[in-house]
């Protein structure tokens, strides 16, 4: 009688083990068409890496919308008006009169133009200069009160930030800062004040 080694044994064994021909049906089925857990797994898969992709944006925008605070840009303009006040720049331009500045002042990229409040006041026009105001340019005009009092007046274009400035009056460094609206033009005027 002759022996069989212990590796043709084992191979036996699993060969007797071997699934039915209806479990090899079922399982080659199934690799071919994809187990459905898998086709599942895979589906949740895109479907939350799609849902990643959509949320990254709005959770962005929404986190900029509730930490950030938006500027005061009504003050940040009121300041940045008393300091070209208070600094007292040099004019570049002397005149009595807008037409005078409006053919001397050929860069400003809008129409400079006389606010109601200067006849009202009775303010006297000194003459001006190119200057910035919260980013844009504008132009500051030197005025004289009737108690001869300085006076500042900045014209820009409502563009960038000044494009958001509310109308009202700032206090600030001794002056009262009125910011309006007149003749599409941002209006900032700097006096003393009373």
């Amino acid at each position: 009688m002759r022996t069989r080694g212990i590796d043709d044994q084992i191979r036996e064994l699993y060969m007797a083990q071997r699934p039915t021909p209806e479990v090899m049906a079922r399982l080659v089925h199934a690799i071919a068409q994809g187990h459905p857990a898998q086709r599942w797994k895979a589906w949740a898969r895109v479907a939350a890496a799609a849902l990643v992709v959509a949320l990254v944006p709005f959770l962005w925008w929404a986190a900029h919308q509730v930490w950030s605070v938006p500027p005061d840009v009504g003050g940040l303009v009121a300041r940045e008006a008393a300091a070209g006040h208070n600094g007292r720049p040099q004019l570049e331009f002397r005149a009595g009169d807008y037409s005078q500045l409006r053919a001397a002042m050929k860069s400003l990229d809008f129409q400079l133009v006389e606010p109601s409040m200067q006849r009202q006041m009775r303010m006297r026009l000194l003459g001006a200069r190119y200057t910035s105001l919260g980013g844009s340019l504008a132009a500051q005009l030197a005025f004289v009160d009737v108690h001869g009092s300085p006076c500042t007046l900045y014209e820009a274009r409502p563009v960038g930030a000044l494009a958001t400035l509310a109308p009202g009056d700032h206090q600030v460094d001794g002056l009262r800062v009125t910011v309006w609206m007149e003749k599409g033009l941002v209006m900032v005027l700097a006096q003393p004040l009373a």
